[in-house]
């Protein structure tokens, strides 16, 4: 799922880029971080929206569809992220914090089981079978393009 992440540019050499991940956001949660190096901003940024996503799983509160609807709001005019003049998206696997992965028997039909393994071995967008029916639901949950 694509993340909108507001990036404060660092005012000198001794000041932090500042990271916040608005979707993520709310009277019960906040996702800021912040990274000494330019190089950092994604890695920190992903690192703070696990850690929030995970405490959300936890308390029973995550809302992919509310996140997935958050993600598509303009920050940019917004007065609590006025200090982040940067925007940019970035690509978060949200089934990584969904919780552990459970098997489960699916019916379908021959056809559409060979045009999934086509896609699944033309594209590398998928690891396999199983990866392409989790990011179709999510699609469909969130309503994200992932």
């Amino acid at each position: 799922m694509l993340f909108k992440i507001g990036i404060e540019k660092a005012e000198d050499n001794n000041t932090a880029y500042g990271i916040v991940i608005p979707a993520l956001c709310n009277d019960k949660y906040s996702a800021y971080s912040a990274a000494d190096e330019f190089d950092d901003i994604v890695k920190n940024a992903k690192d703070a929206a696990f850690t929030v996503m995970e405490e959300m799983a936890l308390n029973g509160e995550l809302d992919l569809s509310q996140i997935a609807f958050s993600n598509k709001q303009d920050y940019s005019n917004n007065p609590d992220y006025e200090d982040f003049t940067e925007w940019a998206f970035i690509d978060i696997e949200v089934d990584e914090v969904l919780g552990k992965q459970k098997r489960i028997n699916v019916s379908m039909s021959d056809l559409l089981i060979a045009h999934i393994d086509q896609i699944v071995k033309s594209g590398g967008k998928y690891k396999d079978r199983s990866d392409f029916l989790t990011q179709a639901a999510l699609h469909q949950i969130t309503g994200a393009t992932l």
